[in-house]
């Protein structure tokens, strides 16, 4: 499933180019998508932090879109408490239900 998502998203900036920008958004999203198919909680996190928000500040950036810079920066912010709430090395840990 991870790879169909990947590829419409692929179709989405086929249909919505615009200019060399539009590929910040669509890598972010690709990225997000592949980091939460890892159901690792430290990829997903680190993911978050080092791809998806800083490409998608960027691109809020250059279209001027300053509630799409702060929609990212309340989801680093997020990012950051969960690290350190739960701590960097508790995040791998899988939890067995019943």
């Amino acid at each position: 499933m991870c790879g169909v998502i990947c590829c419409l998203q692929l179709v989405t900036l086929y249909l919505t180019w615009s200019n060399w920008w539009s590929l910040l958004p669509i890598i972010a999203n690709i990225a997000t998508t592949i980091g939460e198919y890892t159901y690792n909680s430290q990829k997903i996190r680190l993911v978050g932090l080092a791809i998806n928000s800083p490409l998608k500040i960027s691109y809020d950036f250059l279209v001027g879109s300053w509630a799409g810079i702060f929609d990212e920066l309340v989801t680093l912010a997020s990012v950051i408490i969960s690290i350190w709430r739960y701590g960097w090395k508790n995040l791998d840990r899988v939890e067995e239900i019943g």
